[in-house]
């Protein structure tokens, strides 16, 4: 080692030709305790980044206790897993096994759906508390991407948190669609579509028709008349079945994606799914649906209809500078889009008391019994006919 540090003398001191042994000999000394202190610095440093890991989970684990001692007292919750929370102990029926969860912890049980916090209520006293005495903390829905896409943003009133708005638009359900002139007009419009029905089963028979198919241009046209004006019957859908598009809109309303439970990073997983895909289409489909819908009663050619549709009354409201906020194209469309589809395919009652999934199923599978027990219909069909010829044919 003392021929390296020489060496070296010979650089610091490149003109002269001999070392110096006593200078040589110190800076070798100096240098071997350099060497050591810095093993001994290596060892340090090397046992502080072990030792870091535990110091930290040792800090951490008491600022958690810390914390839970000095937060509020949160309801019990069951074991989640990491990032997913609770969400694997849904299961296929999550109804059965949020029964078993509340049976294990209790009627109280706060669930991690993901990242979103869930409270769960299993019992008739906490269900009071929650819909009643608490009813303006918790009457609003939790936002989720298909509604916030289909009503454009929580403008209807289905999917709208509880606001100023959302009580400004509940008048105008309640003035222009529960008033008597409304339900006038409705019924108006059932006697002219169950009209248009029975002619389309005269003409068909006696060959066999789709029952499935009828009843569903009954309600698609009586929601048309009532809202429209008349029946547009879905013939912009080239490609597609308008009952398809609705069946589509409704999953969409409805059902959870992943962006719900992980607003952050979610998008990715349903774009890769192709679930954002699916919820862009079925929205431009109906978004032409509707704007051609208000285009057309927006035409100064039109023909006034004999009795105003919905379209007619928002319009109305929209040029009216005294109501409560500037009702906009995309509140219209908003409205009416929620609507039709609610009112079609579900009884959620979302704007008036009247829902047709339950009516629709039930008609059908009546129907297809009927055919099964022939000294009945025999009997139906004499009793069709005696009534139509003492009443008109829309009161059937």
């Amino acid at each position: 080692m003392s021929s390296i540090f020489t060496s070296k003398l010979y650089c610091i001191y490149p003109n002269k030709s001999t070392p110096y042994p006593s200078m040589t000999m110190k800076i070798s000394e100096n240098m071997l305790l350099l060497f050591s202190q810095s093993s001994a610095n290596q060892w340090l440093l090397a046992l502080g980044i072990l030792s870091f890991p535990i110091l930290y989970l040792y800090l951490l684990q008491r600022w958690k206790k810390k914390g839970i001692e000095g937060a509020a007292r949160l309801p019990p919750s069951p074991p989640k897993l990491p990032i997913i929370g609770n969400l694997h102990q849904l299961g296929k029926l999550p109804h059965r096994s949020l029964s078993k969860l509340s049976q294990e912890f209790g009627p109280v049980l706060l669930l991690q759906l993901g990242r979103i916090p869930t409270l769960l209520i299993s019992s008739a006293d906490m269900a009071k508390e929650v819909l009643k005495t608490h009813d303006i903390d918790c009457c609003s829905r939790a936002p989720s991407q298909g509604p916030k896409r289909l009503s454009y943003n929580f403008l209807d009133m289905c999917f709208s948190p509880y606001s100023d708005y959302w009580r400004a638009m509940r008048k105008v359900f309640v003035l222009e669609l529960l008033s008597a002139k409304r339900a006038a007009s409705l019924w108006h419009a059932w006697e002219v579509e169950v009209s248009h029905l029975i002619s389309s089963l005269s003409e068909a028979s006696p060959n066999p028709v789709d029952l499935h198919e009828k009843i569903f241009s009954l309600t698609d046209g009586i929601l048309n008349m009532f809202a429209f004006g008349k029946n547009y019957g879905g013939k912009q859908f080239k490609n597609e079945r308008f009952q398809d598009v609705l069946v589509e809109a409704m999953k969409m309303l409805d059902s959870f994606s992943a962006e719900d439970f992980f607003p952050s990073v979610g998008w990715i997983i349903d774009a890769l799914t192709g679930l954002r895909a699916r919820h862009n289409k079925c929205f431009h489909n109906l978004d032409n649906y509707f704007q051609m819908v208000v285009d057309e009663h927006l035409d100064p050619t039109r023909p006034k209809p004999e009795h105003e549709d919905l379209v007619d009354a928002l319009l109305g409201l929209s040029k009216d500078e005294n109501f409560a906020f500037h009702l906009t194209h995309d509140h219209i469309k908003a409205i009416l889009l929620v609507k039709h589809t609610y009112f079609f395919l579900n009884n959620y009652h979302c704007l008036i008391e009247l829902g047709t999934n339950s009516a629709f199923l039930l008609l059908c599978f009546h129907s297809s019994e009927l055919i099964n027990l022939v000294v009945f219909s025999e009997y139906i069909y004499w009793w069709n006919r005696h009534w139509c010829s003492d009443n008109g044919v829309g009161d059937v």
